[in-house]
């Protein structure tokens, strides 16, 4: 019993520190050095990339990625042209969330009714609403983040 403790307490300590870390930086997450940077990056990779009917929309959320709690502010570049019909498990897609607005989650499990369960990254459970035909957007294609 006490090495199990000893392990647990061991886990504790570097979960903690790399929480810690992860809150104070979120280095990883940001491409971009400011609002105005992430625009044009995402705008420059649309013009590049004139094949994929993407539109840019701004993105701001909480993340709950390993349980961080931090805001997200960027852009994402929305594929519009991919069908719900084709939609496929763990794909992100974009939709409108009827109290929040755009909300883009992860397709986990699709209904017999062609309907989707969502769930977002780090979260504990499924949306409260699922994808249907008439509120979905689009996929994730790209997306920016200037800060995290």
């Amino acid at each position: 019993m006490k090495i199990v403790a000893a392990v647990f307490g061991v886990f504790i300590v570097v979960y903690a520190a790399w929480v810690l870390w992860f809150s104070a930086t979120g280095v990883r997450y940001i491409d971009c050095s400011s609002e105005d940077t992430a625009f044009a990056s995402a705008y420059v990779y649309k013009i590049k990339h004139p094949e994929i009917d993407v539109d840019v929309m701004p993105y701001t959320g909480e993340s709950n990625t390993l349980w961080s709690g931090k805001v997200i502010n960027g852009f994402v570049l929305v594929d519009k042209s991919l069908d719900y019909e084709d939609i496929q498990n763990r794909d992100f897609v974009v939709y409108n969330h009827s109290r929040i607005g755009l909300v883009c989650h992860s397709a986990r499990v699709k209904n017999l009714d062609g309907t989707w369960i969502l769930e977002g990254d780090g979260n504990k459970g499924q949306d409260n609403e699922f994808l249907t035909p008439d509120n979905y957007v689009g996929v994730m294609y790209k997306k920016t983040v200037w800060s995290y």
